[in-house]
């Protein structure tokens, strides 16, 4: 498991090593704290991954994470359903292109290079924080901090802690127009869906019949059982459903629902 920092027995803070060889350029101990400097000249954000952890089988949860540190922190979600060793795994909340220490930075600013908010987290490509589907996960932390553009400082991680929860809620949508096959169904506030009630309106001269395609998509549609086809056709439909909450949001201080 790659890392970069020290941990402090007492505190349990972790400090970032410094990522730039003491005989590179000009270096002396009185510039030690901008040693790591700022992508893409030499230095790393602090990196924290936990080990891969086995839920024991297939859950439907959503994370709650909290977290505090001197720089700006970035928290990443591994998940697979099927994979021990997180292979070909899905993302919530990437920070750099394979979630590895010295790769490539994806999100549209660096992490502390602006003032707090700048990171996106509304970035549906690269945080995306919602309830997921796995038994196999692990969890990331990217911390950075910058003196000016082009000088890192010092990163600490002083904070690290989540949870992964399995609250129910339960969502209505009425007069919902089904007018694609299959549709997709939008909720406020389910993220992962366990049970879904849907009811078509009547019409004259059709025998609606709603059906639920894909529970993990949310995709539904509605046949008319008149026509003995098999294909959706447009209809008005009221949903009830229940499951596990997905509006999260991220900030400064940890991730959890809005």
């Amino acid at each position: 498991m790659p890392d970069n920092y020290t941990l402090d027995t007492t505190t349990r803070i972790l400090t970032q090593n410094g990522d730039v060889a003491w005989n590179t350029g000009s270096l002396t101990w009185a510039t030690y704290t901008s040693w790591a400097t700022h992508i893409p000249a030499a230095g790393k954000p602090l990196y924290y991954q936990t080990e891969i952890i086995d839920l024991g089988s297939i859950r439907t949860v959503y994370p709650e994470i909290s977290y505090s540190g001197d720089g700006d922190v970035r928290a990443v979600v591994e998940f697979s359903t099927s994979s021990e060793t997180l292979s070909g795994a899905s993302f919530l909340g990437k920070y750099t292109t394979d979630n590895a220490i010295g790769s490539n930075i994806i999100v549209y600013d660096v992490l502390d290079y602006q003032d707090a908010g700048y990171t996106n987290e509304d970035s549906a490509t690269n945080s995306n924080y919602t309830a997921f589907t796995a038994r196999y996960i692990r969890l990331t932390a990217f911390v950075d901090k910058f003196k000016t553009a082009t000088d890192r400082d010092i990163q600490t991680l002083q904070n690290f802690n989540w949870a992964l929860k399995t609250d129910i809620v339960s969502e209505t949508l009425q007069d919902v127009s089904v007018d694609a096959d299959p549709y997709t169904l939008t909720f406020t506030n389910i993220g992962a869906i366990i049970n879904c009630q849907i009811t078509a309106h009547s019409e004259t001269n059709k025998k609606l019949v709603p059906q639920l395609v894909n529970k993990t998509n949310k995709t539904i549609r509605v046949v008319d059982a008149n026509t003995f086809g098999v294909a959706g056709v447009s209809a008005t439909v009221d949903v009830s459903a229940t499951g596990i909450p997905g509006n999260l949001v991220a900030s400064t201080t940890g991730v959890g629902l809005a």
